[in-house]
């Protein structure tokens, strides 16, 4: 029942957007003369408007489900917003006043606006006052009469019954006679059988789509009008369902915002992250990917931002194959160790047992908080120091005895880690050590890759690396 009610409203759109076409309800738009008006359904936007309007004010409410409707109103004049634009403010046309030239002029619907009499919620007064536009009445309420001006677009239908209006709206007596009328009127026409205007008959709308609409209006309203959809119980349930369906609605729209809001944010990221990779060296100014971005692309076990620094530092190709396996286990640490509570470059070298690790350690830190620097430069969240902490030195100590041939009952004593996370650890960086031999391929630094290849070699051996029961 709602679907076919809507589908009525937006026939009565489509009808009206040929009917109120300047050129030929403007010599109808007469003193006295009842209108209806009902703003427009609201179209559908797209995701483009609804990202537009998600920059807007925070509270903002998304389109209503129905539109307002404010029913029978009394006309009491129309005004050519062009005349104002040009200098003549205000400049009214009413009944034998210039009808005819008006409507030879033409011009937009949207170039038009209409002063009706229309019925109020309580509060109109001081809310026309105020400058904000008064509630329509709803029905069985007190309703206040008050000429409002409204766009042409939203004058529903004409109705060819016209009302003996006194000389002066301006007084509260005058208006309530009026409204005494207009009262009577809907009393001998109650429902919807007040006469109207027809484009074709009355307003001589020669136009090949008024037909077809007012066939498929009747339709519709035969099927409105059928038994077992004017039950009293039906229509009593109606207004929970439009208050679900406007809720829906509501939540729709919301959630578009919502996204439209997520997009936007994501795409400030994105800018920030394509600063960051030119400022490392990693895409040129015109966003062409260079050495840096092709060896980033192939490391994926650990930070490749800074993996691929180690690279172009020369750091990795100064050590011997068991300094850089140990070296790139500060690259895979990802579960829980002893030193993980002391911070600092001080508290750091003091964790590292072979001295020969901690300056090769100590200059992988300061190229990470470099990378760190560069990366808040771009208004991206980071901590330099937290960023600059995740790399931690737990297992270098454990790695260079394990690649000097130390057995793994010796180096499980080194520290206080469980067996099984030290033997995953070691697959990881055996990991990293792969991806480290394809992107020296790519770079073609042989030197590299052969070193990559001996510390490989020297990782993978004894019980770490053997077969499991399970795979």
């Amino acid at each position: 029942m709602l679907q076919a009610g809507r589908a009525k409203l937006q026939l009565r759109d489509a009808l009206r957007g040929v009917t109120n076409e300047p050129i030929h309800v403007l010599p109808f738009l007469q003193l006295g003369r009842l209108a209806q008006l009902r703003a427009p359904l609201p179209r559908e936007r797209s995701e483009a408007e609804a990202g537009a309007q998600a920059g807007g004010d925070e509270g903002e409410r998304p389109a209503q489900a129905e539109p307002v409707e404010w029913g029978w109103g009394v006309l009491v004049s129309f005004k050519d917003l062009r005349l104002e634009a040009e200098g003549e403010k205000g400049r009214r046309r009413k009944s034998g006043k210039g009808d005819a030239a008006s409507a030879a002029g033409g011009g937009r619907v949207e170039d038009f606006v209409i002063e009706v009499l229309l019925r109020c919620a309580p509060g109109a007064e001081a809310a026309v006052a105020a400058g904000r536009q008064p509630e329509p009445a709803r029905e069985g309420e007190e309703a206040e009469l008050h000429v409002l001006s409204m766009p042409l677009a939203h004058l529903d239908r004409l109705s060819s019954v016209k009302l003996q209006m006194p000389a002066d709206l301006r007084g509260g007596d005058a208006r309530f006679t009026v409204l005494k009328v207009l009262r009577e009127v809907e009393r001998r026409f109650p429902g919807d059988t007040v006469p109207l205007l027809q484009p074709a008959e009355d307003m001589q709308v020669d136009d090949e789509r008024v037909p077809r609409l007012q066939r498929k209006l009747e339709a519709v309203e035969a099927r409105l009008a059928e038994p077992r959809l004017s039950g009293a119980g039906l229509r009593a349930r109606l207004p929970a369902l439009r208050a679900k369906l406007d809720l829906e609605a509501e939540e729709a729209a919301l959630r578009k915002r919502i996204k439209a809001a997520q997009a936007t944010l994501m795409k400030d990221e994105l800018k920030g992250m394509r600063r960051v990779l030119r400022r490392l060296g990693h895409v040129s100014e015109e966003g062409v990917i260079q050495n840096k971005g092709r060896v980033a692309c192939e490391v994926s076990t650990a930070d490749e931002l800074l993996v691929t620094e180690l690279i172009f530092s020369g750091l990795l190709n100064e050590m011997s194959a068991q300094g850089l396996a140990a070296l790139l286990s500060c690259l895979v640490v990802t579960e829980g160790g002893g030193s993980k509570d002391e911070k600092g470059d001080g508290a750091c070298a003091a964790a590292i047992k072979t001295v020969a690790m901690r300056e090769s350690v100590q200059r992988m830190r300061d190229l990470a908080r470099r990378i760190a620097s560069v990366v808040e430069e771009a208004k991206l969240p980071v901590e330099v120091e937290e960023y600059v902490e995740r790399f931690r030195p737990d297992l270098v100590d454990l790695v260079h005895a394990w690649c000097g041939g130390a057995k793994f009952v010796e180096v499980c004593k080194m520290c206080d880690w469980y067996e099984g996370s030290i033997v995953r650890t070691m697959h990881r960086l055996e990991e990293l050590l792969r991806q480290l031999m394809d992107a020296a391929k790519l770079v073609g630094n042989d030197e590299l890759e052969a070193r990559c290849a001996e510390a490989r070699k020297l990782l993978i051996r004894d019980v770490v690396f053997a077969a499991s029961l399970y795979t």
